[in-house]
């Protein structure tokens, strides 16, 4: 008697081409499924380092920001014991007492 799916012996049974292509097409979703997990966590990686270049940024800029308050004080302090109490017209140059 001969059966089209066994082989040599009786312990090893040979699926069927349905079952095989559905059983490899399984195996290319899954590696399919790897692959998009591995873009995301390559992603998230670059997304991170590049917060971290951000927060480093703005922490650089609220440093210079503060300095910048401080010179303006300083001008404005200067401006006020040279001309008194008054405002500067930035465009004319014109400071004008009060």
């Amino acid at each position: 008697m001969m059966y089209d799916n066994c082989m040599d012996n009786n312990s090893q049974i040979k699926i069927t081409k349905e079952e095989q292509t559905e059983i490899l097409e399984l195996n290319a979703e899954y590696q399919n499924l790897l692959i998009a997990f591995g873009e995301i966590s390559a992603e998230r990686f670059k997304l991170k380092s590049k917060l971290k270049r951000l927060k480093e940024n703005e922490k650089t800029l609220n440093k210079t920001f503060l300095e910048f308050g401080n010179k303006e004080t300083i001008m404005l302090e200067r401006l006020k014991r040279k001309y008194g109490d008054g405002q500067l017209d930035i465009e004319s140059g014109i400071y004008i007492k009060n």
